[in-house]
């Protein structure tokens, strides 16, 4: 082809080579590298100080927030000269909050919560059960007018997780765990789980002592310490498991007959004290089928026993008519029975959960055992399995001794402590720091 000018033209795209080398444009690339990883350092840098401007911004507005919105509260007095506000404080802050008042000129007036006012909640807790508070918290708060569960529950919890991861080995890598991580956090929300978690470590420690197993292996095989361990056959873990269940329902109803006692007076507790003992009675008489031996106080049972389902028939509605009270505690007593019965069969979970974890354990054990034997590469093979086999051992057994304790505790002893809820988490109107 032609063109008008008369020289020869192409039907291509043109093509011009470009004004640097290879070199210079992999040397761009460098400094560009280079430039970025001076950005993300300077970004990793201030991000300590950059997140606490944040943090202290966003309690600023928050306590702006508040103050806000307590003012939209307040009632409009005299023409809009006076503010009339109200609030809760709890009886430890009530002196402080008064002498603050009078120093700035406020009118104050104050008198104690009633129940039919539905006062907020604020648990108080000693060290160690306020570790457990947010596991109370995961359900709900009490009520104004009934007991904080929280330190009723969490020796049990504790228990009931180690009983779930019983090993000696486990329980000291949840703890050592747990302490090095606690010490590479600041958040004290954070710190304090981290420190329950130790908590059950050192369970899973006792549990693993009680019945025996470090790392999967039976430490009852060591003649040395077979005669030190408490528990030495899987029916006897059988049995511990029912024996924890009817020891923390018996607990739970006798919370509920204090709790009773106190709320509304002795008399509308007797037929939990009558239940109380009968659950107590027929527990004994169960333990007998489980092989204990109570020859000596068996002919006894009878009198707590007949005792408690008088209790129960005669007094289940005090002051109403005796014949109305024996038909309704005929039904209570059904539901009694079979609600007891019921729980239990709860625990036996433990049992199954315990047991499941050491037969895992022992697997990993025995299938490492055998890797050994592969030439040269033996050892590094077994020692892979064995921490991939325990370290997913160990979680599944951290879940589930996580998972079931909560049932057991807001299902079985809830409900057997006549827990009713929910109560108002307390929220100070103060400045945030």
């Amino acid at each position: 082809m032609v063109s008008d000018s008369g020289s020869p033209s192409l039907e291509a795209d043109t093509f011009s080579f470009h004004h640097h080398t290879l070199q210079e444009f992999e040397s761009q690339l460098a400094t560009l590298v280079g430039d970025i990883a001076d950005i993300d350092q300077y970004i990793m840098d201030i991000s300590p100080t950059a997140l606490a401007l944040f943090n202290e911004e966003i309690l600023k507005l928050s306590t702006t927030c508040d103050f806000e919105d307590a003012t939209l509260q307040a009632i409009d007095e005299a023409d809009a000269h006076i503010k009339v506000l109200s609030g809760w404080v709890p009886i430890s802050s009530e002196e402080p909050l008064k002498d603050y008042l009078l120093k700035n000129g406020i009118i104050n007036f104050s008198e104690a919560g009633r129940v039919e006012d539905n006062p907020p909640i604020k648990l108080r807790n000693n060290k160690f059960f306020k570790l457990f508070e947010p596991i109370s918290k995961m359900y709900m708060l009490p009520n104004y007018n009934e007991f904080d569960l929280t330190p009723f529950f969490a020796p049990f919890f504790m228990f009931y997780f180690g009983f779930c991861n019983a090993d000696i080995v486990y329980g000291l890598i949840i703890i050592l765990l747990m302490f090095f991580l606690r010490r590479k956090v600041k958040n004290p929300d954070v710190k304090g789980m981290m420190t329950l978690v130790m908590v059950f470590g050192i369970a899973s420690v006792i549990m693993g002592w009680v019945m025996g197993s470090a790392l999967g292996y039976d430490l009852k095989a060591i003649p040395q310490l077979a005669e030190k361990i408490i528990i030495k056959n899987n029916d006897q873990i059988f049995n511990f498991a029912l024996l924890l269940g009817v020891i923390q329902i018996l607990f739970g109803i006798g919370v509920k007959a204090v709790k009773e006692m106190c709320q509304s007076g002795f008399k509308y507790s007797i037929a939990t004290i009558g239940t109380f003992t009968f659950i107590a009675a027929l527990s004994v008489l169960g333990a007998a089928q489980l092989g204990a031996d109570i020859s000596k106080i068996q002919p006894y049972l009878k009198y707590p026993m007949y005792a408690g389902l008088a209790l129960i028939l005669l007094f289940n509605t005090p002051g109403r008519n005796p014949i109305f009270n024996i038909l309704n505690g005929l039904w209570l007593l059904y539901g009694i029975i079979t609600g007891f019965f019921g729980d239990i069969l709860s625990y036996i979970r433990l049992f199954a959960l315990g047991v499941s974890s050491a037969i895992l354990g022992f697997v990993v054990n025995s299938i490492g055992s055998l890797m050994l034997g592969i030439p040269i590469a033996g050892p590094v093979v077994f020692f892979v399995f064995m921490l991939f086999g325990h370290s997913l051992n160990l979680a599944l057994g951290g879940l589930s001794g996580f998972v079931h304790p909560l049932r057991l505790t807001f299902v079985e002893f809830y409900k057997n402590a006549a827990f009713t809820g929910p109560g108002t988490a307390y929220k100070p109107f103060s400045i945030k720091k």
